[in-house]
C-alpha cells in the first residue's frame, strides 16, 4: 500500500500532514482516521493470503485508490508547505514560491509517467480478449457454460455483453449464484435455463442439482468450479480442448477419439507466450487454463500406459508454461 503511492507523493503526503496538523487539526484526524479505514484495516479485514494465492495482491491493488483519494488533499497542503518554506528561505513572493513548486511537481509527474508508461501501458496486451475468444469458439453452440473466477469470467462476461460474441451460449458465473438477485436475472436473460434453486450453495443447493435440471443440454466448465465437489459421484470431467465438458459416468469416450478432437480443438487457440504474461495477476490463470488440458490428457495417456502420448502432452503443458511444476514432476516420472 504503502509502495503505491511513490517518494514524491509521499514525502508531500507527510509535509502536507504536518501542514495540517498545525493549521487545520480536525482536518489532520479527519485524513488520519480515514487512511486507516480505508488502507490498513479494509487490508486486514478482508484476510486475503497472499502466499497461497499471489494474484491475490492484484485484486486487492484494485482498492488502494481509495486511500489515495482520502490522502489527495494532503498533497496540496504539502505544495503550500514547500511554497512557504522557499518564500520564507528566499526573497521570492508566496505567488512565486507556489508556481515553482507547482513547477516542479508538474515536472516531477511527467519524469514519473514517462519512465513507468511502457510497464503499465497495456494497449497491446489482448491475452483476456484472446482468451474469451478462443473459449466461446470451442463451446457448442447451445451450451451451458460455468465459470468461476474474476480472471476468467470478466473476459467471457465482456465480449458477450458488450461485443456479443458468444450469444449463443448460456454463461453463468458460479460465484454470482450465490445471490438471489444474479439467478433471477439469469432466468430473466435466459428462459430455458432451468435453476431450481433461488440461492446457490455448495452443500444443499449445488452444481450437481444445477446440472441434472439441464440435463438435456451441454455443459461446460471454464477453469475450476472452486470448493463444489458434488459431481464428482455420478460425473467425470471430458477435457474438450479449453473447456471440461460434464459427463455422467455412464458414458464412455474412447481415448483414440478424446485425443483427436482435441488435437483438432487446440490447435485453433491462441496461448499466450509466457515471457508475456504478468505474473501475479489474472494473466497466470488463463495461462493455466490454456496448459491444463495438456497435462490433464498426459495424465489419462499415463493411466492408460501410453507413456510416448504422455510425455508429448507433458511437454506440450510444459511449453505452454514452464512454470507448470505438476507438469515438470510428471514428465520426470514417465521419462524414467
Amino acid at each position: 500500500l504503502c509502495v503505491s503511492f511513490g517518494p514524491v507523493i509521499g514525502v508531500l503526503i507527510i509535509l502536507g500532514a504536518i501542514q495540517a496538523f498545525q493549521r487545520a487539526r480536525w482536518y489532520f484526524w479527519f485524513s488520519l482516521v480515514a487512511f486507516i479505514f480505508s488502507g490498513p484495516f479494509f487490508v486486514w479485514i478482508t484476510d486475503l493470503n497472499l502466499s497461497a494465492a499471489p494474484s491475490a495482491l492484484f485484486v486487492l491493488q484494485r482498492f488502494f485508490v481509495f486511500s489515495h483519494i482520502v490522502l489527495a488533499p494532503l498533497i496540496a497542503f504539502g505544495v503550500l508547505a514547500l511554497a512557504q518554506f522557499i518564500a520564507r528561505s528566499t526573497s521570492a513572493t508566496a505567488l512565486s514560491a507556489l508556481r515553482i513548486v507547482a513547477a516542479v511537481c508538474l515536472v516531477a509527474g511527467a519524469i514519473m509517467v514517462a519512465a513507468n508508461y511502457r510497464r503499465i501501458d497495456q494497449s497491446q496486451n489482448f491475452i483476456a480478449r484472446r482468451f474469451a475468444q478462443d473459449v466461446f469458439n470451442t463451446t457448442r453452440p447451445g451450451s451451458i457454460l460455468l465459470v468461476n473466477g474474476d480472471g476468467l469470467a470478466f473476459p467471457l462476461m465482456y465480449l458477450q455483453q458488450v461485443e456479443n460474441a458468444g450469444k449463443e451460449t448460456t454463461l453463468v458465473v458460479i460465484p454470482l449464484l450465490l445471490g438471489d438477485w444474479y439467478v433471477r436475472q439469469l432466468r430473466e436473460r435466459y428462459p430455458g435455463l432451468r435453476i431450481p434453486f433461488d440461492r446457490y450453495d455448495p452443500q444443499s443447493n449445488n452444481i450437481k442439482i444445477f446440472v441434472e435440471a439441464n440435463s438435456s443440454r451441454t455443459i461446460a466448465i471454464a477453469g475450476a468450479i472452486g470448493n463444489d465437489h458434488s459431481l464428482d459421484l455420478d460425473f467425470w470431467p471430458y477435457q474438450q480442448g479449453l473447456l471440461i465438458t460434464v459427463v455422467p459416468k455412464s458414458q464412455d469416450v474412447p481415448l483414440d477419439a478424446l485425443l483427436a478432437q482435441n488435437e483438432q480443438l487446440l490447435s485453433r487457440c491462441h496461448p499466450p507466450a509466457p515471457g508475456s504474461v504478468r505474473a501475479n495477476t489474472f494473466e497466470a490463470d488463463i495461462l493455466n487454463v490454456y496448459a491444463y488440458p495438456a497435462f490433464t490428457i498426459a495424465a489419462t495417456c499415463e493411466r492408460a500406459g501410453l507413456k510416448a502420448e504422455a510425455r508429448t502432452w507433458y511437454e506440450r503443458a510444459l511449453a505452454i508454461n514452464p512454470q507448470f511444476s505438476q507438469a515438470r514432476q510428471a514428465l520426470a516420472r514417465v521419462e524414467h
